[in-house]
């Protein structure tokens, strides 16, 4: 009967190049087994990478598109302004010219229009409308003088009235006035014609 008396040698120790080994191959199956998955993981970390930097790309070339666009549209803009200010512009002319009259042929058919002797003061003309004062010598019924200024080719509507205004007092009270002369004040709308006629109905 023998009797080891010798330590115990530990199990590492005494299996240590087969567990190296084992270690060594469990590692190579495990590193075998990992490898396509890190290289997927490589491969789609980098076609993200890509994603990313197209991305990128198309952002700053919608970038600059939206500064030309902005670009356009304040000149689309500007140029509308201009456009509209010019068509305003010719509207206004337009206007001023549909309203424009022969001032001097006008007059001339309102001075006809009253009876002879008449003075005219205090003349106010507006775009289409003439309000002035007129010392009429004899005269008793302010109808037959509304009528005739009315039927004025430029004239539209008249009015003809006893001046009562302290205008009319200051008119009235001129002594070199005929006795019996009446101060009336009148009013004529005018129409949109652009010329005036004159009493013979010809273009002034």
């Amino acid at each position: 009967m023998e009797i080891n008396l010798l330590p115990h040698t530990p199990f590492v120790a005494r299996h240590f190049p087969r567990l190296l080994l084992a270690s060594a191959v469990f590692l190579a199956a495990v590193a075998s087994a990992g490898y396509p998955f890190y290289r997927a993981h490589t491969r789609a970390l980098e076609e993200a990478r890509q994603v990313v930097a197209e991305l990128e790309q198309t952002k700053a070339a919608l970038d600059r598109d939206v500064a030309v666009y902005r670009q356009k549209r304040t000149a689309i803009e500007k140029e509308r302004a201009a456009v509209q200010a010019q068509t305003e512009r010719i509207r206004a002319t337009q206007l001023l010219r549909a309203h424009r009259y022969r001032w001097s042929a006008l007059m001339e058919q309102v001075s006809r229009a009253f009876p002879p002797g008449t003075a005219v003061f205090h003349i106010e003309a507006d775009v289409d409308r003439l309000v002035g004062y007129a010392a009429v010598p004899a005269l008793t019924d302010l109808a037959p003088l509304a009528r005739r200024l009315s039927k004025l080719p430029a004239v539209a509507e008249a009015v003809v009235e006893r001046a009562t205004d302290p205008a009319a007092q200051s008119l009235q009270a001129i002594p070199d006035l005929p006795p019996g002369t009446l101060v009336v004040r009148f009013r004529l709308e005018l129409t949109d014609r652009v010329e005036a006629r004159n009493a013979d109905g010809e273009s002034r």
